[in-house]
């Protein structure tokens, strides 16, 4: 009868209630036996529940009953390793037995339908007996031969292949879990068992999430590993998904898809319902997080699942590691939201630090139990000693030649460690590997004398001095190569988006030694080999680098740091180790190589992802817009500024919120191979996007609904590299790798003209002028060509176009080019209007019409400055002569009556236009090659920019220098100019910067105008001076209001 099962279960659960007190001594059954009691416990409570008897789970619990005899004999269970492996298997079975009944006897005496559930459990308990019976044969041979666990859910199958091709649409993210290590034997047995018998209870509570929080290295993600690694020995872990700052991808937006892949994986009938989920919703992993939520792990979502095995756990670690607040917002609503409806199998385990917005989230929760990590606790100090006590047993048996006593190091300077650690387990652990680093006796010593004299019991206080020991003893910081080195390798490690290996390093940094030498004794801190990542032992230590420790030699600003790696990625990419023509060495025809680039060039490569700046500040006003899978080759803002729009390798087009970061349309699919270029039309609002692609086609979308609005554009017989809408929105020009220029109607689609022939190379950038009349495209032939329906190109040279002017009433354009010659087009139709002005003897770098369009002045690496006619291309006075070396540029003033000239020899010369006498001695101060000059539109002051990184300005009429150098840039200044009425002076550099100054004071008017991606080659003022224009390789424009830097 009922009475009969309810005192077998007393019964049994008396003698595990036995065991329990000897577990607390026996680390290795410990978490177990008390898993064991606790779903035992439960299922009593729901037998004592029912009315009805039934024989077969009487029966199982008689089993399991006269099993547990063996607790009489528990004397030898201490020492006897055989029999603790039994009993340990024994108690596994148990708690699959105990979730078993708890399920079978909740459905099958509270009405519900079994039938299907239940439908095989005379063969399931039939298999838990006979379980039951083999491990009492090992009991009691004290034979530990295997067995197979028998689980309490039952095993159903799929079509493996079809559930994995569906599933893949998830993205899964891979977690790799190869660092992370569990609790030690004897350590955090009272958490674990809180843990366990938190899992083991059934769902009345309501509360299916517990929230684990802590400090920084009090232990949190050690522990989230142990109950996972536990779980999964049960076959109970659904998912295990952690944050780590150094690996991107996973993020918050890849959690959801992530955790949905991992369950599916864990029983075939989940996994099958996950798999309908995703066929309904093949974009699933690019919609919104609280719907992935809804959609993936509700209890809505699962409903259908026969679920009958217990609870199901999944662990999500360092959740404060997604990023900052306003990363996490998104995630942290989806996840308020959703753990109000979880399925009633699952069992979610949230670990973190207890951050702001998080706390708010969690604390109050009704479905939340937080459990805050106490690292005062006398239990967190006892197995903070217990750490300590393994580890330096450790370093006495790895160093027998240094004859240690077998008690080394003795009680009271573990206790004393202990106390210095104040309760952070990342304390104990660099402490360990700092005194195991070298002369462990001395370096235990001093930490010992530190704990004397250093009275705080501030955790971090502790943890920050011991870090600065250990910085302190890897090197010589006084030493000036030595700390550059270093701190270029910390803000490397740090800023890197994805962990970098010491080779990777030295090809990015070019230090003064190979980076292992440099970082060889810092082993307490990072972790490395010769071919692994480095990697920071523990988030604390990128806290203390980064915001702890200011004032010390290894202090790392994120900022200029994350800006120095971004130059040395470019700079790399930039030099013959880096980027070139088939950089693999492939060979055609097939058959394929499978050739990969160097590392560093991969790493240099990517990452260059969409981010958003205030002009005025130079502040990052969004977090990194992320979405893409691969390469984001181009990026544009509407008209209005109120949206952004993406191409990328992942054949996507995205269209954000540019004020929000928020993706605005699901991702835009058509093409079929990579999005090379996109833009939008230049209505208000951008209410159309047009973009190019590798797969040679042209695509028209409706940027409000992200519908295609027209058939693929097709024609060109190679890969499309730029788009453009004409600034009426009728045309669309488009350039292509098959060196053609076409034009389309916008509206239709039509081809409105023939191809526009003459380029010899792809054609890398096209633009309509403002009356949609011309179209001006440029290639990798090194020519410009200027077009309308029938306009011939420019025919250009065969050499390398070093420089190219306007006239002044937009009628004439003027080149030079390397092969030594200036060429005079007829702006309107394209038409060479002189023959070739010829004279200097080597590249002509720097051309320029007089204001009235009668004069050309060009300058060269002859030395020579020289004055042409420009309506017969006569030389009208001899070569002007001064400079000892190259001529980088030369301008005229407004008037015509004056030349200034800049060169290598690092001065600037001012000479009579009409006579070419020089005007005054040769302009001195700079210290490298002069790069740009100009002169105020008045003709009383010179400004001129250097490769020493500074401006000047000068009195055009005495030589003298009117201020103090202008300071701030930090890479060679390539470009200057005045504004119209000569209050401002604006200047580019190569540090991807504009900066704006007063020309009176000298003083910086505004912060740097920053948001191009390379060099800045060119820049100029709109006539009233509202606004500036900036040209850079990064082969982008830029407009920016001159008053306010936006």
């Amino acid at each position: 009868n009922q009475m009969d099962l309810v005192t077998s279960f007393d019964c049994l659960l008396d003698k595990v209630a036995i065991l329990v007190k000897i577990g607390d001594e026996v680390a290795k059954i410990h978490p177990y036996v008390n898993f064991a009691w606790q779903v035992l416990s439960a299922g009593l409570k729901i037998v004592k529940a029912q009315q009805d008897r039934d024989q077969k789970i009487s029966g199982l619990v008689r089993t399991m009953e006269n099993l547990y005899s063996f607790v009489a004999l528990t004397d030898e269970l201490a020492e006897n390793h055989v029999l603790q492996d039994i009993i340990e298997q024994i108690l596994k079975q148990t708690i699959e037995c105990g979730f078993f009944i708890q399920e079978y006897s909740r459905r099958n005496f509270g009405g519900r339908a079994i039938v299907q559930l239940f439908s095989d459990a005379d063969d399931r308990i039939a298999g838990f007996c006979a379980a039951f019976a083999r491990l009492r044969g090992n009991f009691d041979s004290r034979v530990n031969l295997n067995t197979a666990l028998v689980l309490s859910q039952t095993a159903s199958t799929i079509d493996a292949i079809r559930h994995d091709q569906v599933l893949s649409a998830l993205k899964p993210v891979a977690i790799n879990e190869y660092n992370r290590d569990p609790c030690l034997p004897k350590t955090r047995l009272d958490v674990v068992k809180f843990f366990v018998e938190w899992i083991a209870d059934g769902p009345s509570d309501q509360k299916g999430v517990l929230w684990l929080y802590g400090l920084a290295g009090s232990g949190k993600s050690t522990l989230s590993t142990t109950i996972a690694w536990m779980m999964r020995e049960f076959r109970r872990l659904g998912a295990f998904f952690f944050f780590d700052r150094d690996i991107p991808k996973r993020n918050a937006a890849t959690m959801i898809p992530v955790l949905a892949y991992q369950l599916a994986q864990i029983d075939a009938r989940i996994g099958a319902i996950v798999s309908q989920i995703v066929e309904r919703n093949p974009n699933i992993a690019e919609m919104p997080i609280n719907v992935q939520f809804a959609t993936l792990l509700s209890a809505k979502a699962l409903q259908s699942v026969e679920w009958s095995g217990g609870p199901i756990v999944l662990v999500i670690d360092a959740l404060d590691e997604c990023g900052i607040e306003k990363d996490r917002a998104k995630l942290l609503d989806a996840l308020s939201i959703g753990f109000s409806d979880l399925p009633p199998f699952l069992r979610v385990i949230v670990v973190s630090r207890p951050e702001t917005d998080i706390k708010r989230k969690f604390a109050s929760h009704p479905a939340v139990y937080p459990y805050h990590l106490d690292i005062d606790s006398a239990a967190n100090k006892d197995d903070i000693s217990e750490f300590l006590r393994h580890r330096l047993n450790k370093i006495r048996t790895n160093n027998e030649y240094l004859h240690f006593t077998s008690d080394w190091p003795g009680e009271d300077k573990i206790n004393a460690l202990t106390e210095r650690s104040a309760g952070l387990f990342v304390w104990a652990s660099t402490a360990s590997l700092y005194i195991d680093g070298h002369a462990p006796d001395l370096r235990l010593n001093e930490l010992i004398i530190q704990q004397s004299v250093d009275t705080s019991s501030e955790p971090f206080v502790n943890l920050d001095r011991l870090y600065k020991t250990g910085l302190q003893s890897a090197g010589r910081w006084a030493d000036t190569l030595f700390r550059s080195d270093c701190c270029a390798i910390f803000g490397a490690i740090i800023c890197a988006r994805n962990p970098l290996t010491c080779l990777m390093i030295d090809s990015l940094l070019s230090l003064q030694e190979p980076c292992l030498q440099s970082i060889s004794r810092l082993g307490c801190v990072l972790r490395w080999s010769e071919t692994e990542p480095i990697r920071i032992l523990h988030p604390s230590f990128h806290d203390y680098l980064s915001g702890r420790c200011h004032g010390e030699p290894w202090f790392i600003d994120l900022e200029e740091h994350n800006a120095k790696l971004a130059v040395h990625c470019i700079k790399l990419l930039d030099s013959d180790n880096g980027l070139r023509e088939n950089i693999c060495g492939l060979t055609l025809p097939h058959p394929v190589q499978n050739e990969t680039l160097p590392e560093a060039v991969s790493y240099a490569c990517k990452f260059w992802t969409i981010r958003v700046w205030d002009a005025n500040t130079g502040v990052e006003m969004l977090p990194p817009l992320r979405g893409h899978d691969n390469w984001v080759r181009s990026v544009a803002f509407s008209h209005d500024g109120s949206k952004i729009v993406s191409g990328s390798t992942d054949k996507t087009i995205r269209v954000w919120n540019a004020n929000t970061g928020v993706e605005m349309l699901p991702p835009l699919r058509g093409h079929d191979d990579s999005v090379i270029f996109v833009a939008f039309s230049h209505d208000a609002d951008g209410s159309k996007i047009v973009s190019g692609s590798e797969d040679k086609t042209i695509r028209v979308w409706d940027a409000n609904t992200g519908v295609e609005m027209l058939p693929p554009l097709q024609g060109h017989d190679d890969l499309v590299r730029s788009v453009a809408f004409s600034h009426d929105g009728s045309k669309i020009v488009s350039g292509s790798d098959d060196r053609t220029i076409r034009v389309w109607n916008a509206n239709t689609g039509v081809e409105m003209l023939p191809p526009l022939q003459g380029h010899r190379n792809y054609v890398t950038s096209v633009a309509f002028s403002h009356d949609g009349s011309k179209i001006v495209s440029g290639s990798t032939d090194m020519t410009i060509r200027v077009w309308d329906a029938e306009i011939p190109p420019l025919p250009g040279h065969d050499d390398l176009v070093r420089s190219v002017a306007f006239s002044h009433d937009g009628s004439k354009i003027v080149s030079g080019f390397d092969e030594e010659t200036i060429q005079v087009w007829d702006a309107n139709t394209g038409v060479k209007m002189l023959p070739p002005l010829r004279g200097h003897d080597d590249w002509v770098t720097s051309v320029a019409f007089s204001h009235d369009g009668s004069k050309i002045v060009s300058g060269s690496l002859d030395k020579t400055i020289r004055v042409w006619n420009a309506n017969t291309g006569v030389e009208m006075l001899p070569p002007l002569r001064g400079h000892d070396d190259s001529v980088i540029f030369v301008a005229f003033s407004h008037d015509g009556s004056k030349i200034v000239s800049g060169s290598d020899n690092m001065t600037i010369g001012v000479w009579d236009a009409n006579t070419g006498v020089e005007m005054l001695p040769p302009l001195r101060g700079h210290d490298s090659w002069v790069t740009s000059v100009a002169f105020s539109h008045d003709g009383s002051k010179i400004v001129s920019g250097s490769a020493d990184k500074t401006i000047r300005v000068w009195n055009a009429n005495t030589g003298v220098e009117m201020l103090p150098p202008l300071r701030g840039h930090d890479d060679s200044v390539t470009f200057v100019a005045f504004s119209h009425n000569g209050s401002k002076i604006v200047s580019v550099s190569d540090d991807m910067t504009i900066r704006v100054w007063d020309a009176n004071t000298g003083v910086e008017m505004l912060p740097p105008l920053r948001g191009h991606d390379n060099w800045v080659t060119s820049v100029a003022f709109s006539h009233d001076g509202s606004k500036i224009v900036s040209r850079s390789s990064d082969k982008t424009i830029r407009v920016w209001d001159a008053n306010t830097g936006v």
